[in-house]
């Protein structure tokens, strides 16, 4: 899998939002900055030209300094909305029944606890369901012979108990 990914705006809602707040906040700092140093310069500057060309190249460095900010946003949103994109996805393949699902993380994404956690959920669900499989198929032969046993379907039984269908009940 290539560590560049080709579409910028993977989740563009979750992304734009973030990156606006991002973006607005730094806005907001920066004009709260630029009020002070105007009420600053017009005590030390006596001459109304060297304000104004102050004022000028402070409202540069903020129109710069807020494209940085919006394109390290956009970088930073991106590492998050991805593996999102991506757990979706792979929740959404397993709810289909999709258990050889593998959920892999680009270098630098967020979210590689959840990947992990969700991997290894996956290899339990398919070894839970392999074995039973394995004791169905030992019943069908079994079945065809007249030999079931108790010991098959105590087996099946156990295997199933280990997925929790119903909430426990907790006293009070």
């Amino acid at each position: 899998m290539s560590e560049n990914r080709k579409i910028t705006l993977i989740k563009s809602n979750f992304q734009n939002d973030l990156i606006i707040k991002t973006v607005l906040t730094t806005f907001i700092t920066l004009n709260v900055i630029l009020t002070i140093a105007y009420m600053m310069t017009s005590s030390l500057f006596s001459n109304p030209f060297a304000i104004q060309t102050f004022m000028q190249y402070l409202a540069g460095l903020e129109l710069f300094f807020g494209a940085v900010i919006y394109f390290i946003g956009r970088r930073i949103s991106f590492h998050i909305a991805g593996p999102v994109f991506a757990l979706e996805r792979s929740l959404k393949l397993m709810h289909d029944g999709d258990l050889t699902v593998n959920l892999k993380l680009r270098k630098g994404d967020n979210f590689k606890e959840v990947s992990d956690a969700l991997n290894d959920t996956i290899v339990t669900y398919r070894e839970q369901l392999q074995a039973l499989k394995e004791i169905i198929n030992e019943i069908k032969i079994k079945t065809d012979n007249q030999q079931v046993t108790s010991a098959e379907f105590d087996a099946l039984d156990e295997k199933l108990s280990f997925f929790k269908i119903e909430k426990e009940q907790t006293r009070d």
